[in-house]
C-alpha cells in the first residue's frame, strides 16, 4: 500500500516537472521595453522622443551637464527656440489654468491609470516568425489574469497599456514555446514647481516676437525732450503701436499672465529626469508666476505679470492642492491665523486656501524658487541702473519701487519668517512628509553682476541698456546689490538647512563669468554677443538688422539685458492703458521702458535656465534613489 502511494506521488511529480519544463527552461531571449511618452506633459510622443534621441546622442562629457548640452544643440538647429512648435501641444489648459484630462474625457493627467509602453523581443527568430504576447496583471474582474494578448512579427515593436502603479508581467512565445517574460512596472515621478520669475522662465517666451527690417517705431519724446524714434518693431500689418493687429504679434507663452514657458529650469529639470530613464515617466505640474512672493503669489491670489483674459484665479498653493485631489475635491478652508507666525505675518490673517484632505498621489519632488521679490531685489537692481536725477527713478521705477540695501535688509528678517510659514504649508497642505523634507528643493539665485573673467563687477555705463537714455549701471551701487545678494543667499541656505530642504547652489558660481555684461572676447562681433540695440537713422539700421536677432542663440551672458528683453519679449501694454500712453508724445516713451523691463531683463536666458536645471537634476537624482522602493 505504502509502496503504491509512493509510486503515485513519484509519477505525479514527474508529470508536474514535465509540464513545467517550458517554464523552467532557460529563456533564450529577453524583452526590451520603454515608456512611449516619458514626459507626459507633451501631448505628442514625438516631441518627447526627439529629446530622448538627442540625450542619447550626447557624449559622456556632454552628459555631465546634459540640459545645457541639449539646449545648445537645440539652439543650433533653431536659434529662435525649440519650444515655439511645442508649447501649444501640452497638457496645460491656459483657459482653465489646469492640467487635468488633457488626453480626452476620463484620461487623468495627474493620476494616470496606465502607461503605454513599447516592447520588443530581443532574441533569435526567423524573419517570418510571429511572436505571441501576453500581459498578465490584476483587473477589475479578477485578482490575476491575462489583461491583453496580441500577435505580431517578432521584429516589430508592440504597444501595451501597463497598469499603474502595480504594473504587470509580459511574456512572449514563438510557436507555443515561451521565449522570455519580464516584469514591467513604470516609475511615474510626480514633480511640482512653484515660485517666482526665476522659476517661471521669465525673459524666455515660448514664441518670441518677430521683428521687421522694413520700418521702425516712434515713441515720442522722453521726459528730457530727447527723441525716442527709430526703434525696432514687430512685423505685421498693424497701423499703429498698440492696435489690435500689433498686439496679435506679441510674444506667446505657456502662461501669458505668469510669463511661464517651457524654458523654465523647473520644466527642464522634469524633462531631463524623463528622458534619461526609459522605464520612467514624469508627470510635471508647474505653477510658478513672474512677480510672485511667498505671501502674494503662493499664499494669496496673484493675477500675474501681464494682463490676460484668463489670469490665475487661485494662489499657487491652492492650485497644487486642487491637482492633488482632482475633480474639484479640494476644499476651501479659512485659515484665521494658522500661518501668521504668531502675528508676524498679518497679511495671512483670514486667508482662504484650497486644502486636499485625501490626495490621490504624493509629490515626489517639489521645486521652489522664491524670496527675491519678498525682499525687493529687483528694486535694488533698478537702483543700480537708474540715474539719480531720472524722472523714472523719482516716480518709483518699475516692479514696485526703487531703493537701496538698507531697505532691503529690513525685509530679510520677514523673509525668514515667511519661509517658516511656507514650510508649514508644504507639509500640512501639500502633504510632504516631515521626515522627507529633502523632497523640497530650493534653488539659489545665480550671480548676475560679473564680467566674463568671473571676478570683475560689470563696469559703469549703459552697455546692454541703450534703449532708454537714463539706464546706466553705477558700479558702486551694483556692488551694494551684489553684497546684498550674498546676504540673501546666506539666508536662503540657512533657512533650507533649518527646514530640512534640499538647497541647490552649484550653479551660482557657474554664472560668475556669464553676467549681464559678459562678452565672448573670441567672437565679440557675433550678433548674439552684441550689446547694442539696433536703431534706424539715415535710412539704415545700426549694429545689425532687427530680423537677424536670435533670442536663443548661445552667448556668453546668461542674463537678459534690457536691450535683449526688448528684442525677445517686447512687452507692450494693451487696451486703455496702451491707448493712453500712445496718445501723447510725452508719455509714449514709457512703452519703451516697459518693453525693456517687463520682458525679463536681468533674468536668466534659456542657457542660464539649463545650467540651473543641471544643478537641480544632480540633487534630484540622489533624492529619487534614496526613496526608490
Amino acid at each position: 500500500m505504502k509502496l503504491r502511494i509512493l509510486k503515485q506521488i513519484t509519477a505525479s511529480l514527474i508529470m508536474i516537472i514535465a509540464g513545467l519544463g517550458g517554464s523552467l527552461a532557460k529563456a533564450d531571449g529577453s524583452i526590451e521595453w520603454r515608456v512611449e511618452n516619458s514626459f507626459r506633459l507633451f501631448l505628442n510622443p514625438e516631441h518627447t522622443n526627439a529629446q530622448v534621441d538627442l540625450y542619447r546622442s550626447l557624449s559622456a562629457q556632454e552628459k555631465k551637464n546634459p540640459v545645457l548640452s541639449m539646449e545648445r544643440k537645440l539652439a543650433d538647429n533653431n536659434q529662435r527656440g525649440w519650444a515655439e512648435d511645442i508649447f501649444t501641444q501640452t497638457c496645460w489648459d491656459n483657459t482653465r489654468n489646469r492640467y487635468r484630462f488633457c488626453r480626452g474625457k476620463g484620461v487623468d493627467y495627474i493620476n494616470p491609470k496606465t502607461h503605454k509602453v513599447l516592447v520588443r523581443y530581443k532574441g533569435s527568430f526567423e524573419p517570418t516568425d510571429r511572436c505571441e504576447w501576453a500581459l498578465l496583471g490584476k483587473s477589475k474582474r479578477s485578482r490575476r489574469g491575462t489583461l491583453h494578448r496580441q500577435v505580431s512579427l517578432c521584429g516589430d515593436e508592440v504597444g501595451f497599456q501597463i497598469p499603474f502603479p502595480k504594473g504587470g508581467r509580459l511574456s512572449v512565445s514563438i510557436n507555443g514555446v515561451k521565449k522570455a517574460n519580464q516584469r514591467i512596472r513604470v516609475k511615474d515621478i510626480f514633480i511640482v514647481g512653484v515660485g517666482d520669475s526665476f522659476a517661471s522662465g521669465e525673459g524666455n517666451p515660448d514664441d518670441p516676437v518677430k521683428f521687421t527690417d522694413d520700418h521702425s517705431a516712434d515713441y515720442g519724446l522722453d521726459p528730457n525732450k530727447r527723441p525716442m524714434k527709430g526703434y525696432p518693431t514687430r512685423r505685421g500689418d498693424w497701423k499703429k503701436v498698440g492696435d489690435a493687429a500689433f498686439l496679435r504679434e506679441a510674444a506667446r507663452w505657456q502662461s501669458r499672465a505668469c510669463h511661464r514657458s517651457l524654458y523654465s529650469y523647473q520644466l527642464r529639470t522634469a524633462l531631463q529626469l524623463a528622458v534619461e530613464d526609459p522605464h520612467r515617466a514624469v508627470t510635471f505640474a508647474g505653477f510658478a508666476c513672474s512677480g510672485s512672493e511667498i505671501t502674494v503669489g503662493l499664499f494669496l491670489r496673484y493675477k500675474g505679470n501681464e494682463w490676460d483674459k484668463h489670469p490665475p484665479q487661485l494662489p499657487q498653493l491652492s492650485y497644487v492642492s486642487e491637482e492633488l485631489c482632482g475633480k474639484g475635491d479640494s476644499t476651501p478652508k479659512d485659515y484665521t491665523s494658522g500661518y501668521t507666525q504668531l502675528g508676524k505675518l498679518p497679511e495671512l490673517e483670514n486667508m482662504v486656501l484650497n486644502k486636499c484632505y485625501k490626495p490621490r498621489r504624493k509629490i515626489d519632488l517639489l521645486l521652489v524658487s522664491i524670496g527675491g521679490n519678498d525682499v525687493g531685489f529687483s528694486s535694488l537692481v533698478a537702483n543700480a541702473i537708474m540715474q539719480d536725477k531720472s524722472l523714472l527713478k523719482k516716480v518709483g521705477g518699475w516692479l514696485g519701487g526703487v531703493y537701496g540695501p538698507s531697505e532691503a535688509r529690513k525685509a530679510l528678517g520677514v523673509l525668514k519668517t515667511r519661509y517658516k510659514a511656507l514650510n508649514k504649508a508644504f507639509h500640512y497642505m501639500l502633504k510632504i512628509p516631515w521626515k522627507q523634507s529633502d523632497r523640497i528643493i530650493l534653488s539659489a539665485y545665480p550671480r548676475m553682476e560679473r564680467t566674463e573673467d568671473g571676478v570683475t563687477l560689470c563696469p559703469s555705463g549703459n552697455a546692454g541698456m541703450s534703449l532708454y537714455p537714463d539706464f546706466s549701471v553705477v558700479n558702486s551701487k551694483l556692488k551694494q546689490a551684489s553684497d546684498f545678494a550674498d546676504e540673501l543667499f546666506d539666508l536662503m541656505k540657512t533657512s533650507s538647512r533649518a527646514h530640512g530642504w534640499t538647497f541647490v547652489d552649484e550653479h551660482r558660481d557657474q554664472f560668475a563669468s556669464h553676467g549681464f555684461c559678459a562678452v565672448n572676447s573670441d567672437d565679440p562681433e557675433l550678433i548674439a554677443e552684441q550689446m547694442d540695440l539696433p536703431r534706424y537713422a539715415d535710412k539704415e539700421w545700426s549694429s545689425y538688422q532687427p530680423s537677424e536677432y536670435l533670442p536663443y542663440a548661445s552667448r556668453q551672458r546668461w542674463f537678459r539685458t534690457p536691450n535683449d528683453a526688448y528684442m525677445t519679449g517686447h512687452f507692450h501694454t494693451s487696451g486703455a492703458v496702451s491707448n493712453g500712453l500712445m496718445r501723447h508724445k510725452r508719455t509714449k516713451w514709457f512703452q519703451v521702458v516697459m518693453a525693456g523691463t517687463y520682458s525679463g531683463s536681468f533674468h536668466p536666458t534659456a542657457e542660464g535656465h539649463a545650467v540651473i536645471a543641471d544643478a537641480v537634476v544632480k540633487k534630484a537624482r540622489n533624492i529619487l534613489r534614496k526613496y526608490d522602493k
